[in-house]
């Protein structure tokens, strides 16, 4: 006897999705004895193919629904911390489209921008490595914009005097006139961005948000340390 894996989504919760998949599994079961497990290769697998494929397990309708089930079979997730960097992402996500729509205007990326505003904060010339650490990018992925930035003439390349295998970059005239003029315009943009947070709210996100990269380290290292 096969049982009814019908259920009502106006009623639909994780514990009933549970119990769907269960039913579903043993009608599975039951119509193939000599292979019950999904996966297995064989030739009563091959002749079964297309009638099984038509009873797979059907997909979670909602993320929560996922987060729940599993935390359900495991008790040691609680799906919070999935949704902490899926929000995470796309707030990321959210603003760096605004920021590459606008500096577009200015024929820069983000990154390009970042790095003149870096330069005029640090008032000296600056190694790309050094440049690469303060902006938290990988160096080869410097290279080139620091090459576009060059052609543009806002920025200037020297050999480095203390090692001769490195170059020092900073701020040509050009440069300086470039930012006196639109850095402000991208202040008053990022004050417009964060208009919903008042000044307590935005201390306490950067708080946190300094707190999810210490926890982010903490587990990289933990995570080397276990591989040494």
């Amino acid at each position: 006897m096969q049982l009814h894996c019908r259920i009502d989504r106006r009623f639909f919760s994780p514990v009933y999705y549970l119990i769907h998949c269960i039913i579903c599994v043993v009608n599975k079961i039951g119509k193939n004895p000599k292979n019950p497990l999904p996966g297995r290769s064989g030739p009563s697998a091959n002749k079964r193919k297309s009638s099984s494929d038509s009873e797979a397990l059907p997909p979670f309708p909602h993320l929560s629904d996922h987060t729940e089930v599993t935390a359900a079979l495991d008790h040691a997730f609680d799906g919070t911390a999935l949704f902490v960097v899926l929000t995470m992402y796309r707030a990321f996500s959210v603003l760096d489209r605004d920021q590459i729509e606008e500096l577009a205007k200015l024929d820069l990326t983000p990154l390009q921008f970042n790095i003149l505003a870096t330069l005029q904060r640090v008032h000296s010339a600056t190694t790309i490595g050094a440049l690469s650490t303060m902006l938290f990018v990988r160096s080869n992925n410097m290279s080139g914009n620091v090459n576009s930035l060059v052609a543009k003439g806002l920025i200037q390349r020297q050999l480095n005097p203390l090692d001769s295998r490195s170059f020092l970059i900073d701020l040509t005239p050009q440069g300086h006139t470039f930012l006196n003029q639109h850095l402000p315009e991208n202040w008053r943009r990022l004050e417009l961005l964060m208009g919903e947070l008042n000044g307590r709210q935005r201390v306490q996100l950067i708080a946190l948000l300094k707190r999810v990269i210490h926890s982010i380290q903490c587990a990289n290292h933990l995570r080397q340390a276990v591989e040494d």
